[in-house]
């Protein structure tokens, strides 16, 4: 039986104190005595910002320790000792615990007190309890507000609490099956009162003596069933790939009753980045895009706020830590979530990089480490990797980053210099300049090929309007260091002799599979000779019987996280509920997050002209000015633009919607619902206006391109 005294540790001077960022009102005096008379102390990232506000009552930490995310400069320069810890997979505290532990020998302590990390925001705090199952053979108590919390691993238990400092009511919260979390006078049941019996837990019994209350816990381990499974590493679904199709794929299968193994790791940019689970979009693609999308438009709203009767306070200078700390918060937030699915699903979980052997086994080398490899086998296999950017093959490339490095620059990007003209070209430019940088855009040939040509005339000209500077049909030839400590990039041009001096130079120009590394030759999987896709069929198997792909890796697919998490769902509930169900690849909305959007559904005008001849088709289309401009008057005004493909003999069958303007994703939800089921021009003319409103400028069209007329609106209601 092990004996636990959590309040003899609490009076251990020998201790080693770790202060988390955690929530203010949870501080408590005592902490004081804690954190000073402790052996060693410890600031676990922007706790740092906390203590440095105090150093009048608090001793100065010994140490530093996170990746300083969250830090600030004047405090991160306060600290001789600055101990960087950045591998993402692992939280800041467990890497702070793991420094600490590395370190025993020479500092000679006994035990860990964390102080905060509970009380505050959810994914804090199951980031704090987790990490404490991890050490759950150590004693480690951490204390934040009342709550005294700490880990008790598999077996039988004694836990001595001083009523004292108690209320006789504790808590018992069972994590990850085998281990528990014990609170005392946090989480509300009462063991006078409550059977304690949850998840795995066995018996628990308290007694009261004297001044001490005894809590016995014990738990019951793993059938063996299960344990000969972990053993083995049998699976129903081995899914490789942590993204938007992987997740959905691993959660839908693990709902219909299969046993699922999930692998996933990033390998590191080229600049040094990677991220947790959760795939492009989550991490460095759609979440953290829309985001500094948002904060652009916010600023350009600033400007016009005295319009409305807002009082200025002068300048609104923007600030692109702040911006960098706040996204950045989202993303690991949104990471543990996912953890935390997973977990409660069933679903095990390798941070690790998958290698197919044969069309029924998959070999893992984790990314800890010790590089920990894994033997796993199942009857299903499916590949959901996702892309990755592309570098062009030039002298210096290197020195440039991509969108998987820009969402979590630490330094402002400055000048910079955005090489593509794709969507992740164009809004990255657009959202740089409407942040107050000074940015060029070099476009080799088209921008936006597969849009409407009308639409993408317009965005590009709104993109020069904010301050782009476009560069057109030019190409980087090398790129090479230089300014005073060579933190800066000269940037050679094909078409010019005078060289440009940038501060971040950014690869836009297209993405690859990240497929080289997973044993696809192992078994003859078929890819694509124009691109090196993967070939897989409407039910997205591949040409190995069992071995499945979904997502961006598969030729001739849109590139779009929906349809990922679509084909993830589908062809889970295929595998295991015995559905036909397939995703339909057309018919799908997309925008482009310029900082006017580009939102569109169905045939471009190119298109429709192609296949059915300009003689068969009608194109209605309008110029308009969105409400929210009308007391601005805001320039992006002449650049808002509807469009309408239809067939011209009635019933007028809808072939294409296209839209410029503000909130455009919006606005296209909701007439690709109906796009999808099949409407007419007829359909959308005789539907009733929701006004004022950007999506009724559907409604109101009426000129045609064919007759000529100037499409520009004039007045408004009537």
């Amino acid at each position: 039986m092990r004996l636990v005294k959590p309040f003899e540790i609490l009076k251990n001077a020998n201790i080693v104190a770790i202060w988390l960022n955690g929530e203010i009102s949870a501080e408590r005096d005592f902490w004081l005595k804690i954190w000073n008379d402790a052996k060693y102390r410890l600031a676990c990232d922007g706790a740092a910002n906390r203590i440095g506000k105090r150093n009048d009552v608090l001793k100065k930490p010994d140490y530093l320790c996170g990746d300083f995310d969250s830090v600030t400069k004047a405090e991160k320069e306060k600290y001789f000792r600055l101990v960087h810890l950045p591998d993402q997979d692992k939280t800041d505290l467990q890497k702070t615990i793991e420094f600490s532990n590395e370190n025993k020998k020479d500092w000679n302590f006994d035990e860990i007190i964390l102080l905060g990390g509970l009380n505050g925001r959810f994914d804090h705090t199951m980031s704090t309890l987790s990490t404490l199952v991890k050490f759950k053979n150590q004693n480690i108590i951490a204390i934040d507000g009342d709550n005294l919390v700490f880990c008790i691993a598999e077996g039988e238990s004694e836990i001595e609490i001083e009523v004292g400092k108690t209320t006789r009511i504790c808590g018992i919260m069972p994590i990850l099956q085998r281990e528990t979390i014990v609170t005392t006078n946090g989480l509300r049941w009462n063991l006078d009162k409550t059977p304690l019996e949850f998840g795995t837990l066995i018996s628990s019994s308290n007694e009261l003596t004297s001044n001490k209350m005894i809590l016995r816990i014990f738990r019951r381990s793993f059938s063996q069933k299960i344990q000969q499974h972990q053993l083995q590493h049998e699976y129903d679904l081995i899914v490789i790939g942590g993204g938007s199709g992987g997740l959905s794929c691993s959660k839908a299968a693990s709902d219909l009753g299969a046993r699922v193994a999930l692998i996933d790791a990033v390998q590191p940019t080229p600049d040094g980045k990677s991220w947790g689970i959760g795939g492009t979009c989550a991490n460095v693609g759609c979440i953290p895009k829309k985001l500094m999308h948002h904060a652009a438009i916010v600023g350009r709203e600033l400007k016009h706020a005295e319009k409305y009767g807002w009082k200025s306070s002068g300048n609104s200078q923007h600030n692109w830590s702040t911006l960098v700390e706040v996204v950045n918060d989202r993303i690991k937030a949104n990471n543990w979530v996912y953890r935390v699915q997973l977990n409660e699903k069933g679903i095990k979980y390798y941070n690790a990089f998958g290698t197919i052997i044969d069309r029924n086994t998959v070999s893992t080398q984790g990314v800890d480490k010790k590089k920990t490899s894994n033997i796993l086998k199942a009857k299903n296999i499916v590949i959901s990797t996702g892309l990755r950017p592309i570098y062009p093959k030039i002298e210096g490339a290197e020195l440039g980053i991509t969108s998987d490095d820009l969402f979590s620059l630490e330094k402002s990007p400055g000048k910079t210099l955005v090489v593509g003209g794709g969507y992740v070209a164009l809004e990255c430019a657009g959202l740089l300049a409407d942040l107050g940088h000074d940015v060029d855009l070099l476009i080799r040939s088209e921008p936006l090929k597969n849009f409407d040509k009308d639409c993408v005339d317009k965005v590009v000209s709104n993109l020069e309007s904010h301050g782009v500077n476009i560069k057109w049909r030019d190409e980087v030839v090398k790129v090479e260091k230089s300014g005073e400590n060579l933190e800066k990039k000269r940037v050679h041009f094909k078409n010019s002799d005078d060289p440009i001096q940038y501060d971040t130079v950014i690869w836009a120009m297209g993405r690859k599979p990240n497929i080289s590394k997973i044993g696809l030759e192992n078994v003859k999987v078929s890819q694509s000779a124009k691109n090196g896709r993967i070939l897989a069929d409407e039910f997205d198997r591949t040409s190995q019987d069992g071995i499945y792909a979904i997502g961006d890796i598969v030729f001739n697919r849109n590139e779009l996280t929906p349809l990922a998490i679509q084909s993830g769902k589908l062809l889970a509930k295929r595998l295991f509920d015995g559905s036909k169900e397939i995703v339909e690849y057309e018919k799908v909305a997309t925008t482009v997050f310029t900082p006017l959007e580009l939102s569109t559904i169905g045939l471009t005008e190119h298109d429709a002209l192609r296949l059915y001849g300009e003689h068969d088709i009608e194109i209605y289309h309008s110029y308009f000015t969105p409400f929210e401009h009308v007391i601005s008057q805001d320039s992006d005004s002449k650049y808002c633009y509807v469009k309408l493909i239809c067939m011209r003999n009635e019933p007028q069958n809808i072939l294409g919607l296209h839209f410029v303007g503000p909130n455009a994703a919006e606005i296209m939800q909701g007439f690709a619902v109906a796009f999808r089921r099949g409407i007419t021009f007829s359909d959308i003319k005789s539907t009733i206006a929701i006004h004022p409103c950007s999506a009724e400028e559907f409604l109101k069209l009426q000129i045609t391109k064919r007759s000529g007329l100037d499409p520009r609106v004039a007045g408004c209601c009537g």
